[in-house]
């Protein structure tokens, strides 16, 4: 994640005006940026991609 991305996101989690919306929103957008981050890596190197929940990776396509 850039820097300034993760600055604003700091801005917002710690600004007491902003409402809980914007602050789950920001969270949201840093945890989606570092999957891509993450994903982008693992394909780079060979390694297999990570889901978001580990969980994921105990269930059938189906079951999911």
């Amino acid at each position: 994640m850039a820097d300034d991305d993760t600055a604003s996101v700091k801005r917002v989690l710690s600004d007491d005006n902003a409402s809980l919306e914007d602050k789950l929103k920001a969270i949201e957008q840093m945890v989606q940026q570092a999957q891509i981050e993450a994903d982008m890596k693992a394909k780079a190197t060979g390694e297999i991609v990570a889901p978001v929940d580990p969980a994921d990776l105990t269930m059938c396509i189906g079951c999911q």
